[in-house]
């Protein structure tokens, strides 16, 4: 099931409601079940698990840090959520002011009650972990006397450590615990450790647990008990339900949401006005074809295969899916390089589904790099906290690395009427056969224009040139003109240098 993801400070957040929360999740139980019969016993299916991300979380990742990242662990652990919702009207708040609204706030206090009740029509089985072990067992009698049909499969209310030296005891503790979720078998595991405990303790044990879905959901069986009284309707609708919260543990979480709101205030406003000015900008300076995809270039050498996703001046909701497309199809190529050479301005979708290639490149451990990142979209990704994500501050010139890490001559050749096109890609040098790469090249030249586009190349020695001369020479004595573009600064020295900067026509 495709969804709209959308990012927050580099976290990707799904464009879902609380019922298409549910939906998704019985479906993931559902593949995870059927994945399980298929593979048997030979390997481990790791774990899908829900985050419900407030206020609090994003505190805790950046701190107050505009540019910076204060816990880039538990950010990474949010990223590979199999689903990530806005727990809290400022989430859905500060998606409205940066142009992309999110549909509604999913608690886990709504989703919880909601899902129990789906999964005991299908008689799924569920298990509690954490808590107090009264309020716990309270929480599941609850659960079972209104869905009857639900099963509760365990309940577990361990010591879990995430920090300290008593972490060297966690090794053997995980053991246990998860030898007793594994035998218990749940189709979805409640985790109420707490923020952040509950999204470490998951990810350090995700790979051994045997749970289609884990989802977090904090205090929320201190609701189900009734222990803590939810708001009433129109003070969670309006954002106040923290207000009714402070009113009934005051000590608790003054300081906690005083920290909280300025926190996040001090994060937000930067970001909104350098998010709108840059889009606001953008609107003034936008070229006919500002939202238009244009194909990907596929360079192939006699080894390896790159794919050039080129993204247009704004990625947003108009063309994600677009690009998504291209980026899906590049995947199947050694390497994929998304150019952004011509990027003004990227919305949330866009900067979500930078997530989400990044995400997919982790789980198929495919290199992906973004290319020739302007100032203004580098300080935009930087706020947005994904900067970091697809390898743009590799280097200066990250075709560089890529030409000494994926040696030989690449290219890309595309025919339109009677010329052709010839895209280089990385260096053209000494290091080439060039009297076999000669006799494939003239084939496909024989009575037809040329234009060589040296857009993606990066550096030509003596010997390149002395097969430009070959290729233009052949064109010219069958009748047709071979033209030269995209030269950077760097390759129009290069080509001045060797003394044939004015022996090409150039487009």
């Amino acid at each position: 099931m495709q969804t709209r993801t959308f990012s927050l400070m580099g976290i990707p957040v799904e464009y879902l409601n609380s019922a298409e929360v549910v939906e998704r999740v019985l479906a993931l139980i559902d593949t995870y079940r059927n994945e399980q019969r298929d593979v048997g016993a030979t390997r481990n299916i790791p774990s899908n698990y829900i985050s419900t991300m407030n206020v609090d979380f994003l505190a805790n990742i950046h701190g107050w840090r505009w540019l910076g990242i204060r816990h880039p662990e538990l950010l990474n652990i949010l990223r590979r959520s199999t689903i990530v919702t806005p727990d809290g009207m400022p989430i859905v708040w500060l998606s409205k002011w940066l142009g992309n609204s999110l549909k509604e706030r999913v608690t886990g206090a709504d989703l919880v009650p909601l899902l129990t009740e789906m999964l005991g029509e299908k008689e799924k089985s569920i298990f509690l972990l954490g808590g107090e072990e009264k309020n716990a067992r309270l929480a599941a009698e609850h659960l079972k006397k209104v869905d009857p049909g639900l099963k509760i499969a365990g309940i577990s209310c361990p010591t879990v450590y995430v920090e300290g030296e008593r972490l060297v005891e966690a090794q053997q503790r995980d053991a246990l615990l998860i030898e007793e979720i594994n035998e218990a078998a749940p189709d979805v595991l409640f985790v109420g450790l707490g923020h952040p405990k509950q999204e470490i303790w998951f990810e350090r044990v995700r790979g051994k647990l045997q749970v289609p879905v884990a989802i977090g959901i904090g205090g929320t069986l201190n609701f189900i008990t009734g222990t803590i009284k939810r708001a009433p309707r129109w003070m969670q609708s309006m954002g106040f339900e923290w207000l009714y919260r402070l009113y009934q543990e005051p000590k608790r979480l003054i300081f906690r949401y005083l920290f909280d709101m300025f926190d996040f205030l001090y994060l937000s406003i930067p970001l909104v006005v350098v998010h709108r000015l840059n889009q606001f900008i953008t609107k003034l300076f936008k070229g006919k074809n500002a939202y238009t995809v244009q194909s990907s270039l596929l360079f192939l050498s006699q080894h390896k295969s790159i794919a050039v996703v080129r993204i247009p001046e704004i990625l947003c909701s108009e063309n994600a899916q677009t690009v998504n497309q291209h980026i899906d199809e590049a995947f199947a190529q050694d390497l994929v390089v998304l150019d952004l050479r011509n990027t003004l301005h990227i919305d949330l979708e866009g900067l979500g589904l930078l997530v989400n290639t990044w995400r997919r490149a982790q789980r198929e451990n495919q290199e992906v790099l973004g290319l020739d990142v302007k100032w203004n979209l580098r300080l935009l990704l930087r706020m947005h906290k994904v900067w970091n994500l697809l390898r743009y501050d590799i280097c200066s010139s990250p075709l560089q690395i890529l030409s000494s890490k994926h040696p030989g001559v690449y290219e890309a050749i595309t025919q339109k009427d009677d010329t052709l096109t010839l895209r280089f890609f990385g260096k053209i040098d000494r290091t080439q056969n060039f009297e076999i790469y000669l006799e494939k090249i003239v084939q496909m030249l024989h009575q037809k224009d040329c234009v060589l586009d040296f857009t993606y190349c990066t550096f030509i020695d003596n010997a390149g040139f002395t097969l430009l001369l070959q290729l233009k020479e052949f064109v010219e004595s069958n009748g047709k003109m071979l033209k030269v573009r995209g030269l950077t600064r760097a390759v129009a020295s290069q080509f001045r240098l060797a003394g044939i900067y004015n022996s090409f026509t150039r487009v």
